[in-house]
């Protein structure tokens, strides 16, 4: 058996990193080369294999020429003599995946660099008759389960990657380390969640996505008794901001109707009401409430945002509150980049979006992408400045 990721092209440069997490090793495949070696059997077995595996190009389908494979023990070929192998590299899959996603830009338009979870399909494949094909099994109602024969597999379109990804290693060995074999925890659950509303898929709506979303939260805060909404939004701003002193933004800005300051008359700051407010566009969709009116009048006299820019700001929020707990519980050390973010997320969510969209030249992809590249560009600037003053320090000019 062979363990691999199809559609997953890793940055050149992480290679050079130690991408080995307990059993498991990341490998570059490349059609021919990679990772077995030129003309060696198993490379050839190898590249037999994923040659069912398709992706568009300027010359039509072609198979994958460059892939991500998983080493299990240092051996690209295992068997299935131990029996919870499958679901231990499927609950590997999520970490990898997260990690991913935690690190990507936001402003991708800009960057040219982006990734989904569905980059990240993980397949196991038998070696028997590679010429066969590739085995897919389907659910059915009741529980039925139907295994079939394909004689190619294409890479879904919204599979999107420009550029090489780049991988948190560690985030991902600070997860796998605290993983249990045949256990997944509240944690585990919750980045499940997270990865299925990053998929891009246009089979998706919107509002599942963020359903999955708060409730991966849900999972992460552990959120329990009467009034969640309110209780979501304590245990949010408790665990997701750091020590910095007075708050970047202040709450009345955002309460811009006497129905908001009322509804969050006992909100303690700006991260407490933004997560409390996600919690009640969340209840519309879950429950089958009626949807209020979302246009811009009524969503500023009851929201202080719409779910569309919840739903963003919760794909950003998600992985540092991740990290934030993580870090609190002395399993992973937060980076200069991670303190930074948390710190600007008050920021995001005071963004005036419509006034965004208005100041938007032709050349400017979206207001989102426009957003995430302002403050990424104040956040080098105050870098820079930091930096320069350290070097004046030094040198006792200042």
């Amino acid at each position: 058996m062979f363990a691999f990721f199809p559609w997953l092209i890793i940055d050149d440069d992480q290679w050079s990193e130690d991408l080995t997490f307990g059993r498991f090793s990341l490998m570059p495949y490349r059609r021919g080369k990679e990772a077995a070696g030129q003309s060696t059997p198993v490379q050839e077995l190898i590249d037999k294999t994923l040659e069912h595996y398709l992706k568009c190009s300027g010359r039509g389908s072609q198979p994958v020429s460059t892939a991500t494979l998983v080493a299990v023990d240092g051996n690209l070929q295992f068997d299935y003599s131990d029996g919870s192998l499958p679901n231990e590299l499927f609950a590997f899959k999520e970490i990898v995946a997260f990690s991913g996603l935690a690190i990507r830009s936001l402003a991708w338009q800009y960057t040219g660099s982006h990734c989904n979870t569905t980059c990240f399909d993980l397949q196991i494949q038998g070696q028997c008759n590679p010429k066969f094909g590739v085995t897919r099994t389907s659910r059915q109602y009741g529980g039925w389960h139907t295994t079939f024969g394909m004689g190619e597999v294409h890479c879904p379109h919204f599979a999107a990657q420009f550029t090489g990804v780049r991988l948190d290693a560690a985030a991902i060995r600070a997860l796998w380390k605290r993983h249990e074999p045949d256990k997944r925890s509240h944690m585990e659950t919750a980045i499940k969640l997270f990865n299925n509303a990053n998929t891009d898929s246009d089979q998706k709506e919107f509002y599942e996505e963020l359903i999955d979303i708060v409730s991966a939260m849900e999972y992460l805060l552990e959120v329990k008794g009467e009034k969640k909404g309110r209780l979501f939004g304590d245990s949010f701003e408790k665990k997701f901001c750091l020590p910095t002193g007075q708050p970047r933004v202040q709450l009345d800005s955002l309460l811009r109707s006497s129905d908001l300051k009322h509804k969050y008359r006992q909100g303690s700051g700006v991260l407490q009401v933004w997560a409390w407010d996600l919690y009640r566009w969340r209840g519309y969709f879950a429950h089958g409430e009626i949807i209020p009116d979302t246009s811009k009048i009524a969503r500023d006299r009851h929201h202080i945002l719409g779910p569309d820019e919840h739903l963003l700001l919760a794909k950003f929020a998600f992985p540092r509150l991740v990290k934030a707990m993580l870090n609190a519980q002395g399993a992973y050390t937060l980076t200069e980049n991670d303190r930074d973010e948390i710190c600007l997320f008050e920021d995001l969510i005071a963004l005036d979006f419509d006034r965004l969209g208005r100041e938007l030249r032709d050349d400017q992809p979206n207001v989102w992408d426009k957003a995430f590249k302002d403050l990424e560009d104040e956040r080098d600037l105050q870098r820079m400045v930091a930096r320069v003053k350290e070097e004046l320090a030094d040198q006792g000019a200042v």
